[in-house]
């Protein structure tokens, strides 16, 4: 089966394309895989601290999103499979968190 394409017009300064061509050539790629590489780098590109999931641009060096609490560093998705073996192992611990968590809410709502 063939991949479906769409041409795309691109008008860049002459010595941008230049350069472009000539590390196409030094490399042996086709400008069109040059083009196609360039733009797959930059739009699967990281931006630090923007969450994959929600969007939301964290501090560069937060762990987790402030907003939906994904993780965002390679040490926090550890941690959180870590979490989630743990609590597969062990239901009485999520059993013990949802009450803690629930006492916690009860005495928001009730302390004025």
């Amino acid at each position: 089966m063939r991949e479906s394409t769409k041409q795309l017009g691109l008008r860049i300064p002459r010595d941008q394309y230049n350069k472009l061509q000539d590390y196409a050539k030094a490399n042996e790629i086709s400008m069109t895989e040059l083009i196609i590489s360039i733009f797959d780098s930059f739009l699967n590109s990281h931006t630090p601290g923007l969450c994959p999931h929600c969007n939301f641009q964290n501090p560069p060096d937060a762990d987790y999103c402030m907003r939906c609490a994904w993780a965002l560093s390679e040490r926090a998705q550890e941690t959180k499979e870590n979490l989630l073996a743990l609590l597969a192992q062990n239901p009485d611990i999520m059993n013990e968190l949802m009450n803690r968590f629930a006492d916690t809410e009860i005495k928001k709502r009730d302390d004025p």
